[in-house]
């Protein structure tokens, strides 16, 4: 590998849409502690990107807990050479030319192959509670399982980011790297394969949410496709049946709650939850291979 370079370079052009695309994707401090002050700078004969931080804590903690995030804003500026690009993190080095800060670039008006729209839905149903640390994690998490329970938050934060920065639309690998460790056969299923090495089809978490009801997922294209979600905006109360699915110590857990919370028990028993895409036929949630 080439020695750091010793002289000041200059900036890559794209790093300033690069550091865009990354505000969006971390929190406001996380942004402004570590890569507002980050440049970059291209080796074009080696394909060596590197990112110049101030110090060797930045360059540790970038390397070890946003290389992903990096790569994957990095990665649409590579004029499909990101394969044979290597990034890489120094200390000093900054090139001449400052970053500009950064700004929006137009987006286009619909999601590409491979990427997908996010969008809230709010079925009004009879029970429903707005914050889902409380009684969502308490029981639908139990219910769908730690994996898809994330899956619909993230959709969730993705639909609800979507109501302020219109036509922004996240891929299906970023939404694997959140949720799944970049496993999207989790997020989209396996089709059954025959031959020598058979294997049984596996749902991914998509189908999951879609068979209870709380997102519609819709798919355009062949190959690699676009993915249009609808998620319930308020998660209702589980019904008898979907309690009766849970472990005994925690269906005696939501008739504690349900009595703490003055709803009554019988009236809650006959209840069916109704959700809001009933004119949105029946969707697709398998989109795997």
């Amino acid at each position: 590998m080439p020695t750091p370079p010793t002289t000041r370079l200059d900036m890559w052009e794209p790093w300033p849409d690069v550091l865009d695309r990354i505000s969006w994707q971390t929190t406001k401090d996380v942004f402004a502690t570590w890569f507002k002050s980050a440049h970059a700078s291209m080796d074009e004969e080696n394909k060596i990107l590197t990112v110049h931080v101030k110090n060797n804590y930045a360059k540790e903690w970038l390397e070890k807990r946003m290389c992903h995030v990096v790569r994957n804003c990095v990665e649409p500026h590579l004029n499909g050479e990101a394969k044979d690009t290597t990034i890489r993190y120094m200390v000093g080095g900054i090139p001449s030319k400052p970053a500009p800060s950064p700004t929006l670039p137009t987006p286009p008006k619909n999601p590409g192959p491979g990427h997908f729209k996010a969008e809230l839905v709010n079925a009004d149903p009879l029970f429903s509670f707005i914050t889902p640390s409380i009684y969502a994690m308490r029981f639908w998490q139990p219910l769908l399982g730690s994996g898809a329970y994330g899956l619909w938050l993230c959709l969730y934060s993705f639909a609800y980011e979507a109501r302020i920065r219109q036509n922004h639309w996240p891929t299906i690998a970023l939404l694997s790297e959140i949720c799944a460790n970049g496993n999207r056969h989790q997020i989209l299923g396996r089709n059954a394969q025959g031959g020598k090495n058979p294997r049984p089809a596996r749902p991914g978490w998509l189908r999951q949410l879609a068979a209870q009801k709380l997102i519609h997922v819709r798919t355009e294209g062949g190959g690699k496709q676009s993915y249009y979600f609808k998620i319930l905006e308020k998660l209702p109360l589980l019904t008898n049946g979907q309690v009766s699915m849970l472990p005994d110590s925690i269906q005696r857990e939501h008739k504690r709650w349900l009595l703490v919370h003055s709803i009554d028990f019988e009236e809650w028993s006959q209840t069916s939850f109704t959700d809001g895409f009933t004119n949105e036929g029946d969707g697709d949630a398998e989109g795997g291979r």
